[in-house]
């Protein structure tokens, strides 16, 4: 092992400092080769291992990422970072036990480190141990009041508690430092669940959402050339988090049961990290299935298209593991948003809502309507949230 002395550390520094603008920017790739070159140098320097499991996680090879991320901590228990990026990646997992135990293990090592704590605290709240939770958020915020995130967590506490006047408030909090479009989602999902909230409201912050993270990928789209030949089978996708055992799940499997595989070919892509037995039996009744979960939106654009999907139906809208930032990207000719959640998305892009009177009420039902047929109206009516 050859050891790095004062002159080399200051060096290595220096060649961080680059490598993590190169991973800001998106340039895996070119920080990955970096990296490696260190590591030819120094094969068992914890920092330089840590980071190159890191990048290799974020380029797609999840199972060596990790392996790499734990081999620096047998390098250097006590290595902060190493524990934190672990849970996160355990967390994105959805290994939701193994990820406490790896922060709270942090913790032992760096008691009243904020940025722990609103780790261990985000995955207590998805494990619905929300009277801890809860105590780790007070703490952090008379910590580090700054910590967006924590906002976002108190949000969903309250939220699972019904409190949901005070959820929204934590949730416009963290809204208001982060300018997070998942946040905001969350946002919308809460204004459903106000009393005194009118549709009116709920359709200009839905409006809101789509002009502030997702108006301008759709001034990018591309054309579509799909086959035109109108005695081919109709190629349907499916996009969902909720191909498992889910309520959602439950709705869908009849209708994918249902439809004529004489004339329709359906995808599905799954955005979960969760798969169960409903997954397994989906995927073998649909003609496709692709897991799109750990994939960014550019690619999971490029899989879509290539499949030559005719009409692209969600099934998430702003609720967990939605994908509404790939529908932005128009990557199929007709949009569509169905089952998942019971309200606009808001969407430019979205051509569609399958929807009766019941699921986004009469209001809604009209402006959907007025969307179509008269644009000039819905400005009227909506201003400059139109």
């Amino acid at each position: 092992m050859k050891e790095i002395d004062s002159q080399n550390e200051k060096l290595l520094d220096i060649s961080f400092k680059e490598i993590n603008r190169l991973a800001d920017c998106g340039e895996i790739k070119t920080a990955l080769k970096r990296v490696e070159a260190l590591a030819c140098r120094f094969p068992e320097h914890p920092r330089i291992i840590h980071s190159l499991g890191l990048l290799i996680y974020r380029n797609g090879d999840l199972k060596e990422g990790e392996s790499l991320i734990r081999k620096a901590l047998t390098l250097k228990p006590d290595y902060i970072n190493a524990y934190y990026n672990l849970g996160w990646i355990l967390h994105s997992s959805n290994r939701l036990e193994e990820a406490e135990e790896v922060l709270r293990k942090a913790d032992s090592f760096a008691p009243n480190n904020p940025k722990q704590m609103s780790a261990l605290a985000h995955v207590l709240v998805l494990r619905e141990k929300y009277r801890e939770a809860l105590d780790l958020c007070n703490k952090v915020l008379a910590m580090d009041p700054a910590r967006y995130e924590v906002y976002g967590d108190l949000g969903s506490i309250n939220l699972a508690l019904g409190a949901s006047e005070l959820a929204f408030s934590y949730y416009r909090k963290s809204l208001q430092r982060s300018g997070n479009f998942t946040t905001h989602s969350c946002l919308l999902f809460v204004l459903n669940l106000i009393p005194g909230v009118t549709q009116a409201e709920i359709f200009r912050e839905s409006i809101a959402w789509d002009k502030r993270y997702t108006a301008r990928l759709s001034r990018h789209s591309r054309g579509h050339f799909n086959n035109c030949n109108p005695s081919r089978k109709l190629r349907i996708g499916y996009v969902s988090g909720d191909f498992r055992q889910h309520p959602v799940g439950y709705h869908f499997r009849p209708v994918l049961e249902a439809h004529d595989k004489q004339a329709i070919e359906v995808f599905l892509y799954d955005t979960s990290t969760q798969p169960d037995s409903v997954t397994e039996y989906f995927a073998q009744q649909a003609d496709h299935y692709r897991s799109i979960a750990f994939l960014p939106d550019d690619k999971a654009e490029t899989i879509v298209r290539r499949d030559g999907i005719d009409i692209l139906i969600d099934l998430s809208g702003h609720t967990a593991n939605m994908r509404l930032t790939l529908f932005a990207r128009r990557p199929a000719p007709v949009q569509v948003t169905w089952i998942g959640y019971f309200n606009t998305t808001g969407m430019m892009t979205m051509d569609y809502c399958l929807a009766d009177l019941y699921r986004c009420g009469k209001i809604s039902f009209e402006m959907a309507m007025m969307k179509a047929s008269d644009p000039a109206e819905l400005k009227q009516l909506l201003g400059k949230a139109s």
